[in-house]
């Protein structure tokens, strides 16, 4: 995040996937900072069942051997996440969603990543 808030109008803000808009954004998907009172409001806080699903998920993946390109929902059962992704996904339909998940170990990433 500090690389775009170092970005300057005449710096290589082109090379940016996502562009920087100097105007609002008026679309019913498009959030507000008004939409949210706290930061509770868009952050959802992961469990120890919920990060144990998810290193579980991991390292199925992992002992299939599949590669990003196989991977398909039936890889991730994440069954203590089922109705939190189940809610994401209905705000994601109805209109603007804007998510946080906190609680997440940074080890996960770096236990499953070395092969």
């Amino acid at each position: 995040m500090s690389e775009l808030r170092g970005l300057s109008r005449t710096s290589n803000a082109d090379a940016l996937v996502t562009p920087l808009y100097g105007a609002p954004i008026h679309e019913p998907s498009a959030w507000k900072v008004a939409d949210f009172k706290t930061p509770a409001d868009y952050t959802i806080e992961l469990t120890a069942a919920h990060l144990r699903d998810i290193e579980h998920a991991i390292r199925q993946i992992k002992t299939a051997g599949l590669s990003l390109d196989d991977l398909q929902s039936e890889h991730f059962e994440l069954p203590s996440l089922k109705p939190v992704i189940r809610e994401i996904r209905d705000e994601i339909k109805g209109g603007a969603a804007l998510y946080c998940f906190a609680g997440c170990r940074s080890g996960i990433t770096r236990k499953t990543s070395s092969a």
